[in-house]
Parts: structure tokens; sequence; C-alpha cells
């Protein structure tokens, strides 16, 4: 081998370590899911996105948060949503309870009057 072809196929191994360097900075690990999840992925990024998984990713990520303000907005508070609710209910009991007043000073109450 002459010195050409040793500097040639050493020009080459740096071309491929520099592109292997490259590819290392733009890659995506995505095996550590199950298989179909993952085949998902691809065809989803392949028809719709083009094969471009970084903006499948950023498509997926806006998604979550809008899912999550969903989530917040509606059943964030439902807790406080039930006692408010069960508030009502509890007031509305009381209420019948008490019976109605009339104008004459009559008190109807569930089943009959008082006085």
């Amino acid at each position: 081998m002459g010195y050409e072809t040793s500097h040639y196929i050493q020009m080459e191994q740096d071309t491929i370590n520099k592109f292997k360097e490259d590819v290392k900075k733009h890659y995506l690990v995505i095996s550590r899911i199950n298989p179909k999840t993952r085949q998902e992925l691809i065809d989803f990024a392949n028809i719709d996105f083009c094969g471009d998984y970084g903006q499948v990713l950023y498509h997926i990520w806006e998604q979550f948060k809008e899912y999550q303000f969903m989530k917040a907005t509606m059943f964030g508070n439902v807790e406080i949503k039930l006692n408010h609710i069960i508030e009502l209910l509890n007031t509305e009991n009381k209420i019948e309870d008490k019976g109605i007043k009339l104008l004459s000073g009559k008190i109807l109450m569930k089943g009959g009057s008082k006085e």
C-alpha cells in the first residue's frame, strides 16, 4: 500500500467518524418501548410527518400539555365540586324541613300545616 492509498483510507475513516458523531447528536433511541408501540410511532412519523421524529415528538408533547390542561380544568376540582353539590343538596333538605311560610303567617309543612 502506498502513501496515497493509506491517506485516502484515513480520510475516508475520518469522514465516517464525523458522520457517526453527527448521527449521535441527532439520534433518538426508541428501542426500550414495546415493539407494537414503537412500530405505531414509526408509522405515525412516516405517514403524518414524512419520517421527521422531531416533529412527532413535538406534536406528542403539545398534545400531552393540552391534555393535562383539559384534565386539570375539568377534573382538577372534583372534590371541591362534589362538596359543593352535597352542600346544596343538604341546604335543599333543610329548606324542606322548615316548610313554607305564607303571608298569613301559616307555615305549610310536608304532609300538613302548622300554625
